[in-house]
């Protein structure tokens, strides 16, 4: 299976709260994973995003579509191959990773509310 790697920058006027992101976007499946970090020192976090317009982004990237933005710069563009059950576990660990923080900060907010 092909998946499409590239960075995706997030420009702002400091060069300190830059948001930069790492895709990795997966057009047979319509996913998208990610490594993030806002700005210089913040630490890095990886995941999996359903939200809509960056996957639409991605696709565009995929189809050699490049975003012509002056806030989003879209670097490094590279195409890998890689085994479906790999990229499908991955997958499903991200999944699962984010809906246990999901219920995790729900339960938490439940108490904090009491």
């Amino acid at each position: 299976m092909e998946i499409l790697i590239y960075k995706r920058v997030v420009k702002t006027n400091h060069i300190h709260n830059t948001l930069c992101d790492t895709i990795i976007y997966v057009p047979t499946k319509k996913k998208m994973l990610y490594k993030s970090s806002q700005g210089t020192f913040s630490p890095k976090t990886y995941g999996i995003s359903d939200v809509e317009s960056i996957i639409n982004e991605a696709e565009f990237v995929y189809n050699n579509n490049i975003p012509d933005s002056d806030e989003v710069e879209v670097l490094d563009i590279r195409r890998i191959e890689c085994l479906d059950e790999e990229i499908d576990d991955v997958i499903e660990i991200a999944t699962k990773s984010k809906e246990f923080a999901e219920k995790t900060k729900e339960n938490i907010e439940k108490y904090l509310k009491k």
